[in-house]
């Protein structure tokens, strides 16, 4: 499903013949969750970054609607992005910890009010560090790797390349700990 410009929303596993990537393009794609406030927080961002970019492809995936691409992805928390390159190639993982300033008290107080020294509102900056970020790495690719074969890239993905295609069978159960019986 097409949303605005070049960004497509991925709601099923099964992509059209039209909506499919080369091995040859950038993919930025961005794992959103429609319960996590956090994900529909950056999508304007997401949008803003597919307009700067226009060659790449852009990709708002529902984690719930797919979830094997979020554990392909190794994502830990919502919104996050992973930017890839030829398929397990060149691998960059973009998440954002936290969308308040560092010195932001969250913690809920109660005074008086005539006590009370109040706090001016406080913005969210989770769409901007989550711009930034995501620019940054996909500039950081450009400068390195743009106009490169596929097969010249030095291997990034570490020990993803090779179990990235892996089941959760008994073998990774008991790997991990889980109780199998």
């Amino acid at each position: 499903m097409q949303l605005c410009g070049s960004i497509n929303c991925v709601c099923s596993p099964r992509l059209a013949d039209n909506e499919r990537v080369k091995v040859d393009d950038l993919v930025v794609s961005v794992f959103v969750s429609k319960q996590n406030t956090a994900s529909l927080s950056i999508l304007d961002c997401v949008d803003r970054l597919s307009h700067e970019y226009p060659a790449n492809k852009f990709l708002v995936i529902d984690a719930d609607q797919v979830p094997r691409a979020a554990y392909d992805a190794d994502l830990q928390q919502f919104p996050a992005a992973l930017i890839s390159f030829g398929g397990d190639v060149y691998r960059r993982l973009v998440q954002e910890s936290s969308g308040y300033p560092a010195d932001w008290q969250g913690s809920p107080q109660w005074e008086l009010p005539s006590c009370a020294d109040t706090q001016g509102t406080v913005q969210c900056t989770l769409p901007g560090a989550f711009y930034s970020s995501v620019k940054r790495e996909i500039e950081l690719f450009g400068v390195n790797y743009n106009g490169c074969e596929v097969s010249s890239l030095p291997l990034r993905s570490g020990t993803h390349s090779y179990t990235h295609g892996i089941d959760t069978d008994n073998l990774n159960v008991k790997r991990v700990g889980w109780p199998t019986e």
